[in-house]
């Protein structure tokens, strides 16, 4: 995942954050839970109209490196696109944050390629945030592109 500066209101400078190594187009490699300092937990159901609503946790603990990702996607299709995204939210802490979470209630979640896409209990996903913000010091930036593979996850 990438944040950047948006007009200079951004604390942070520019860092990338992964676990795992994952596209919209390859999944170089996935971490299972449990293991490297990685903890997951996630929720793939199915809403209404062909629909699905995602909630999914990754926190990798490791020291100076690690990161924490939430995710909540209301509801999303297989035809969300770029030009017409699910809408949800994203919550971000990394040590590069000094551990403050940056988050926004209006992330926009879609798929941009055939191998990605969402079904009960798996979503790959392609997200973007137009402004996440830090509460305590009131930092706003913007993540231009993430993405997140989601397996195994509780389904009903």
């Amino acid at each position: 995942m990438s944040v950047v500066s948006d007009t200079g209101m951004c604390s942070l400078a520019d860092l990338m954050s992964q676990t795992g190594l994952v596209t919209d187009q390859t999944r170089g490699m996935t971490v299972d839970d449990g293991t490297s300092n990685v903890s997951i937990t996630c929720s793939v159901t199915k809403g209404s109209g062909g629909t699905f609503a995602v909630s999914a946790q990754g926190l990798d603990s490791t020291p100076t490196t690690g990161s924490a990702l939430s995710i909540q996607i209301p509801s999303i299709s297989l035809s969300a696109t770029m030009s017409s995204p699910a809408v949800g939210t994203v919550v971000y802490s990394s040590p590069q944050t000094v551990d403050e979470e940056y988050a926004s209630h209006a992330c926009n979640f879609y798929f941009t390629s055939k191998n990605e896409g969402v079904a009960l209990g798996q979503v790959w996903v392609t997200f973007d945030c137009p402004m996440l913000t830090s509460e305590p010091s009131m930092s706003t930036c913007n993540l231009t592109q993430g993405f997140a593979i989601f397996e195994n996850c509780a389904a009903q």
